[in-house]
């Protein structure tokens, strides 16, 4: 009973560290890109959300902090610094229309035929399998075995940062304190288990589909086609099966596809 009261307290505490990371990087994203679309704002609020993520991760386990209590004041604290620099209600209530608005379209692109009504239930079908295969399966392939969850546990456990010692190649690995472990860690320092372990995995995967989206829509596509290029893309088997794996390789593509969308948006923006 104690241990069922202990993982749901992590749960809820799990859940608003992420409310407060999620909604600080939409309103910090919504402030610089005002000219941005709903996509492009997502995808960067995505990247920023990410990167505050890492920010904590390494300022707590340098400072040998690395707990729950300290993780979820500094979300507290990003939150509060992002609604005074920015018009928090007022953005937050844009951003959330202009993603419902989002949302409607793309039923509309879809309910225009059969093939796409098909093409939308399968696609949802798969991300919930997805969804749920991250959620109750634990990370058993290779390398998280020896080294990417083992280095994420051993931060847990010890509250700051604890040098892999291991022979051949793998001793490199301990110069790399804060990599794409930093977040298998930070879903793990609430529940103190690997209930939510893979989850970073499933949203690097669903950031990674707005990304082709929106570069897709940077391409001169159609938003029926950019919809099914992206969906066609983050469906193929070399990416869901990396989803829930703990490897970095998910984070490494989505990023890789973030800094191609805004060089891309960039360079337009010199040449208008």
């Amino acid at each position: 009973m104690i241990e069922f009261i202990q993982l749901s307290a992590g749960i809820l505490l799990q859940m608003l560290f992420c409310a407060l990371m999620t909604v600080s990087s939409i309103l910090v994203a919504k402030h610089f890109l005002t000219r941005a679309t709903i996509v492009e704002q997502i995808c960067a609020a995505g990247v920023i959300c990410f990167w505050l993520a890492s920010l904590v991760f390494n300022v707590l386990v340098n400072l040998r902090l690395f707990y729950s209590a300290p993780a979820l004041i500094s979300a507290a604290a990003i939150f509060i610094a992002a609604c005074r620099q920015t018009s928090c209600q007022t953005d937050l209530k844009a951003f959330w229309h202009r993603l419902f608005k989002l949302f409607t379209r793309t039923l509309q692109v879809c309910n225009k035929s059969l093939a796409g009504k098909a093409a939308a239930f399968s696609f949802a079908a798969f991300t919930c399998l997805l969804l749920t295969r991250s959620l109750l399966l634990p990370m058993i392939c290779w390398d998280s075995l020896t080294y990417h969850t083992v280095k994420a546990n051993l931060w847990v456990q010890n509250g700051c940062h604890y040098s892999l010692e291991s022979p051949g190649l793998w001793e490199s690995y301990k110069t790399f304190p804060g990599g794409g472990e930093a977040f298998t860690a930070l879903s793990m320092v609430f529940t103190r288990n690997d209930f939510f372990g893979s989850m970073p995995d499933f949203l690097l995967w669903l950031l990674m589909g707005a990304m082709a989206f929106a570069i897709a829509k940077e391409l001169t596509f159609k938003s029926g086609t950019a919809l099914a290029v992206s969906a066609a893309i983050i469906a193929t088997p070399v990416l869901t099966r990396m989803v829930g794996s703990g490897y970095v390789d998910t984070g490494v593509a989505t990023f890789l596809l973030g800094g191609i969308l805004f060089f891309m948006k960039l360079t337009n923006t010199k040449r208008t």
